[in-house]
């Protein structure tokens, strides 16, 4: 959209100024595709493959946080001969190899981005590597979409801090009342509401308290700028 449309399109037909919604962001893994459980799978075979059984609760740690973390918190409960470091390449080697099972997409995710750039600017706000993010993107052709494209490189905080929100509204000069976030995770709805920005919930199976989203869907069929409009009017 361009500036001058951008600005007139925060007016009503009566002539007020209300806050217009220009600008959606968002989160990937588990939002726009199902890549959680592959990592969760392949963490737990991992494990068990060296003779230990990682608790499902423990998995999770895997849902909304960067590789880095998770298996620095997972080493800490079970501990292994082997670096972190070289835990998360052999986890990472084994992920990327089903990224590209098409089956993944949450179901109308890559229309509704195609859909949706007609009438918003799009960013990418994820908690994972940048090569990761852009191998998913391309195998979808949503890639030259987003305006703005932040994975765990680009931001000093991972969510649940607000920085990688607080990163993309900067880079995109918007402020927060533009914005509505599409996120998956308690830690990325926290992320959001802690940026000041409305979100929608991607197959939130119970609303987080805290950080509960405006509206929660199961995929992607039937959002679009009226269903955006119907929702954030005001």
């Amino acid at each position: 959209m361009a500036v001058v449309e951008l600005v007139l399109a925060r007016f009503t037909v009566s002539g007020y100024l209300y806050p217009m919604v220009t600008t959606l962001l968002f989160d990937l893994d588990g939002t726009l595709v199902d890549t959680e459980e592959i990592a969760i799978a392949v963490t737990a075979r991992y494990f068990k493959a060296r003779g230990i059984a990682v608790t499902d609760r423990d998995l999770k740690i895997l849902v909304g946080h960067p590789w880095t973390p998770a298996v620095a918190h997972l080493l800490e409960r079970y501990p292994l001969p082997l670096s972190a470091t070289q835990v998360e390449g052999e986890l990472l080697a084994d992920y990327r190899k089903e990224l590209l099972d098409p089956k993944i997409e949450i179901p109308g995710s890559s229309e509704a981005i195609r859909r949706l750039a007609n009438d918003y600017r799009l960013a990418l706000v994820s908690g994972s590597y940048r090569s990761d993010i852009l191998l998913l993107l391309n195998s979808l052709q949503i890639m030259p979409y987003f305006s703005v494209i932040l994975g765990c490189e680009d931001y000093h905080a991972s969510k649940p801090s607000p920085v990688p929100y607080q990163s993309a509204m900067k880079a995109l000069s918007v402020n927060s009342k533009e914005c509505v976030v599409f996120e998956d995770s308690f830690s990325g709805l926290q992320s959001a509401k802690a940026a000041g920005i409305k979100t929608v919930g991607v197959r939130v199976d119970s609303i987080p308290e805290g950080a509960a989203p405006a509206i929660t869907i199961r995929d992607f069929h039937s959002v679009s700028k009226t269903w955006l409009d119907s929702i954030f009017r005001d």
